[in-house]
């Protein structure tokens, strides 16, 4: 059994496909998520698709409407958003209907432009205040979940007014953590707000690749930072891969901002301390690095610091060789699974559902003839589209594990 046909609700109404049904028929659907970045946050997730209209408009399809996307035999959400642009042409096939086509973007988008306001953190603040603050900063309707941070504390900082995302980008660097739009949809309940953070993408792979006789499930031991790893028949991913070598995959050297752990100066706004410093050779001798591959750099913004030095310099160390990286390795590019149903439900769920895709792994372990390597990566970005029959997958890789 493979996972089939999704349900679609807008502003509270699922959405119909009967032929003789007045109300909206469902005509396709493509989700989009993450980018091919491995150091950039993911944007915010799109949903788009057409539905069919007969007779007068709703009066409840507005922009801002809430969208749900979900899967409804296992109840997972696959999409969860509000209505963004909407289109409506005549249908000449159908008469007397209009072929509305929309898009919805996940809530992340809401806090592009949101604003923390009068931030002070103390000095040596411990990491799960911290992170209640910023639960404390986001917009009404809004939960913050999953780490809460390390151990090693954090300097002083005041802020006025700072971006929210910018500061919680700052809060995951400093713990090596990423964070996830993990809203989602619950049929009669509504829209769910919600930001995950959870550790960074791991560098290796920490046990045996789970064999072919795993194939179709969620299994295996999973590389750190993975929710899980799927496990897919090499008979559902299409033949004729290309790969590539990504400039992405060496750096070779790591600039971090962090904040002057002196400053006594209770009426001074911590901003304006700032330093930037090439803090690499300090804590991990990169020349041989450098010698052999050039000078690849990287900036990475922290909010680290605090009275003990050595304890801020073991987590700068963990830090900068997180992303020293050289392993440039074959990985897939634009990886398909053109027909859902040559897969189980368990393993497309998981890369789809918006409560595992940040965080999942893919292996195709009998993928001996897609040579020039094996297929174990993070899962980076994807295009899930529902042509009416099937799920057709488009999945951007990452880092070779």
């Amino acid at each position: 059994m493979s996972l089939g046909k999704p349900d679609l609700y807008i502003a509270g109404q699922l959405m119909q496909t009967a032929a003789a049904d007045p109300r909206p028929a469902l005509a396709g659907l493509s989700i989009g998520w993450g980018n091919d970045s491995r150091l950039e946050m993911d944007p915010p997730s799109k949903l788009s698709g057409q539905f069919l209209i007969r007779g007068a408009m709703p009066a409840w399809l507005e922009v801002g409407a809430p969208v749900g996307l979900v899967d409804p035999v296992s109840s997972r959400c696959l999409f969860a958003g509000n209505l963004a642009p909407l289109k409506a042409t005549p249908d000449d096939s159908v008469r007397g209907a209009m072929r509305v086509s929309f898009t919805a973007a996940s809530p992340l988008a809401e806090l592009q432009k949101h604003k923390a306001i009068d931030v002070n953190y103390d000095a040596n603040t411990a990491a799960s205040i911290r992170f209640n603050t910023l639960a404390s900063e986001l917009p009404r309707g809004w939960q913050l979940t999953g780490s809460t941070g390390g151990s090693v504390a954090q300097t002083k900082q005041q802020y006025k007014s700072i971006e929210w995302l910018k500061l919680a980008e700052r809060f995951c660097r400093s713990y090596l953590y990423r964070y996830h739009d993990t809203s989602y949809y619950t049929p009669g309940a509504g829209l769910s707000k919600r930001l995950t953070f959870s550790p960074e993408r791991g560098k290796t792979y920490p046990g045996s690749v789970p064999g072919p006789g795993s194939r179709g499930v969620w299994t295996g031991t999973a590389p750190a930072g993975a929710s899980g790893m799927a496990v897919l028949p090499t008979s559902a991913v299409r033949r004729g891969i290309d790969w590539e070598k990504s400039p992405e995959d060496m750096i070779t050297d790591v600039q971090i901002a962090s904040f002057n752990a002196i400053e006594t100066d209770a009426n001074r706004d911590s901003t304006r301390f700032e330093v930037r410093m090439n803090l690499t050779p300090v804590f991990v001798d990169n020349s041989a690095l450098q010698d052999a591959y050039g000078f690849r750099q990287v900036e990475i913004e922290t909010s680290l610091g605090g009275a003990d030095q050595a304890a801020f310099g073991a987590q700068l160390r963990s830090v900068v060789n997180y992303w020293l990286d050289t392993a440039n390795k074959w990985r897939p590019t634009d990886l398909q699974l053109p027909d859902s149903r040559a897969l189980d439900t368990a393993p497309l769920l998981n890369l789809l559902a918006v409560d595992t895709r940040g965080t999942a792994a893919l292996s195709v372990p009998a993928a001996t003839t897609l040579a020039p390597g094996l297929i174990r990566s993070f899962v980076m970005a994807g295009r899930a589209t529902w042509t009416g029959k099937k799920w057709s997958t488009d999945i951007t890789l990452g880092r070779t594990l």
